[in-house]
């Protein structure tokens, strides 16, 4: 028995440290799906919120349309990742890293733009946090459009309401005091917008209200978000 014992004692550690970590998985399986679908000229990671079913955020259906119109060569992703009211979207950032860092290797030429609304921008936000804006995997993010931020804080030159303008910029997302916010050399990029309706309590308040359900339906914010990102797209020379 004490054999066993010390058998197991000298196995149980190799076979832990041979266990993929989720960030090696979350990139073997990005690997192998971006070998299967091929490079585009630019790629849309579009990250739903809490409780919408998998694939496009409502938020960005207009200007994902309008985008794709305005500039060939487009194609979008939808993050996997479960949603859920726990609010926990750790397996997002993963996932949105992976289509970044492993789409860089497969496809050095394809840019980036990441969508992220609510629990997705919570995920967005995670992800800028863990890639350096001066990298060269982060260098080939040409925009980040966030709506409905509960990670959002005052101060930064991302934020904007529906319209673009500052009537949102003191607020503070509804878990902006536990978490990381958008990170000061992302911010000092000019490739980030995060976008707060008026009244929206997950990125201004302590609370949901109908305010954080009117992006999808706002022409307001539809339109910033067009603008904005074909425009960055163009400086990134596509």
């Amino acid at each position: 028995m004490l054999h066993l014992f010390a058998l197991l004692a000298l196995l149980v550690p190799a076979l832990v440290k041979a266990m993929p970590t989720p960030e090696a998985s979350a990139a073997q399986e990005m690997h192998e799906f971006i070998a299967r679908q091929g490079c585009s000229r630019y790629l849309m990671i579009n990250t739903r919120g809490t409780t919408e079913i998998q694939g496009p955020s409502a938020g960005f259906l207009t200007m994902s349309r309008n985008i794709r119109a305005a500039i060939s060569g487009g194609r979008e992703y939808y993050t996997v990742y479960p949603a859920a009211l726990d609010q926990n979207s750790a397996q997002a950032t993963r996932n949105i890293l992976a289509q970044i860092n492993t789409g860089y290797s497969l496809c050095p030429d394809q840019v980036y733009v990441l969508l992220g609304y609510s629990q997705g921008a919570a995920a967005t936000t995670n992800a800028l946090n863990q890639l350096s804006a001066t990298s060269a995997a982060g260098q080939k993010v040409a925009a980040v459009f966030m709506i409905g931020n509960p990670h959002r804080e005052p101060g930064f030159t991302a934020n904007v309401d529906n319209l673009g303008g500052d009537s949102t910029d003191l607020c503070y997302g509804i878990s902006s005091l536990i978490t990381a916010s958008i990170p000061r050399a992302w911010d000092n990029t000019g490739k980030v917008r995060d976008v707060c309706y008026p009244g929206d309590g997950v990125c201004c308040g302590l609370a949901i209200t109908a305010p954080h359900l009117l992006y999808g339906t706002d022409p307001g914010t539809q339109t910033l978000g067009t603008t904005f990102i074909t425009s960055r797209l163009r400086a990134a020379g596509l």
